[in-house]
């Protein structure tokens, strides 16, 4: 059932569910928590507790405006002091692990270990500012539904996207129905991030790394290149999946990351 927070005066939508040790999960751009759902019966039954949210302006969350990396990692901080929540594992999706790196480099003393699925630790070239700003401006000019009609096929191979046009279009449909201004705002809050390298090479928890070896957002050199950052690292490449493991290869994915969560409370 969904349930909803108040952080800066504004709704926050979050999922609640089992007990044991936390592991918290962070959604990426475009997306909402509801992509975490397949993962929702393995983690329960394997003892831990589930806990996720809507990032402000996506499913069920306000818009906050002019909220950051950092302010959506604050969130984050917000959610573990309200639910008193300590030694998380906290994983992220693409924007979601730019959050998780945030939060790793403010609150790292909450975390038992940390992910980062088909995600980096690295600032946006140039040309990659340019192209968030352009998506900006489309948006601003057409709206939403054009933009996020033609992005969302593109974060998956192109076989797949033919193949499973239900997912595609289930996608689709709840993205037309965020808020525009939050969108804009993630696109703004992703451009201006800075690099943190530093946060991985300082980890002192283990650290997990999903990657897909079709995922052409960002080179593969640099995909790999961070693995090599952190001390303890689980690291894993998907064959033939782009940049949505969690619908590509669900079952692989959930058991990548309960094996992670499992080896983390191992170390105890």
């Amino acid at each position: 059932m969904m349930e909803f927070f108040e952080y800066e005066n504004k709704k926050i939508a979050f999922s609640n569910e089992g007990e044991g040790p936390t592991v918290f999960f962070l959604h990426g751009f475009g997306e909402d928590q509801s992509m975490w759902s397949f993962l929702k019966p393995s983690i329960k039954e394997a003892g831990f507790h589930f806990f996720s949210i809507d990032l402000p302006g996506f499913g069920h969350s306000e818009t906050i405006e002019d909220c950051s990396i950092n302010g959506m990692a604050d969130i984050v901080e917000y959610a573990c002091q309200k639910f008193q929540l300590s030694n998380i594992i906290l994983l992220g999706h693409s924007m979601g692990g730019y959050i998780s790196l945030a939060f790793a480099e403010k609150f790292g003393h909450r975390l038992k270990g940390w992910g980062l699925i088909h995600s980096h630790p690295f600032a946006d070239g140039e040309n990659k500012k340019i192209a968030r700003q352009k998506s900006i401006d489309f948006i601003q000019k057409n709206g939403t539904k054009a933009y996020v009609s033609q992005l969302i096929p593109k974060l998956f191979p192109k076989d797949f996207a033919l193949n499973q046009p239900k997912i595609i279009a289930s996608l689709i449909g709840k993205a037309l129905n965020y808020d525009p201004a939050g969108i804009m705002n993630a696109l703004n809050a992703m451009k201006n991030r800075p690099d943190r390298s530093k946060v991985l090479e300082q980890s002192t928890v283990p650290v997990l790394f999903i990657i897909g070896d079709k995922d052409d957002l960002e080179p593969q050199e640099t995909l790999v290149k961070q693995t090599y950052l952190p001390d303890i690292a689980s690291i894993h490449i998907l064959e033939g999946v782009a940049h949505m493991g969690a619908f590509e290869a669900p079952q692989k994915t959930s058991s990548l990351i309960l094996d992670f969560v499992q080896f983390c409370w191992a170390k105890t």
